[in-house]
């Protein structure tokens, strides 16, 4: 069984994808999302949506500016 950080990653993951089909499914952002998914949770964070929500802007951010700043 998967536990939330999981399935939010599996989920934001899937959309960040399906909207980028050129990105291969191991890349190395997948990374940095589980672990920024994680760190949210760690800090309070709960709401999966909000959670996704962020973790596609972190995304966005990193395509768009290289930015790999987490907080």
């Amino acid at each position: 069984m998967m536990d939330n950080d999981d399935e939010t990653v599996e989920d934001a993951w899937a959309i960040y994808r399906f909207r980028n089909p050129e990105v291969d499914a191991n890349d190395a952002k997948l990374s940095l999302l589980s672990r920024y998914i994680e760190k949210k949770r760690g800090a309070g964070e709960h709401d999966t949506e909000e959670l996704i929500a962020e973790g596609l802007a972190l995304l966005k951010r990193i395509d768009e500016h290289g930015d790999f700043d987490m907080n």
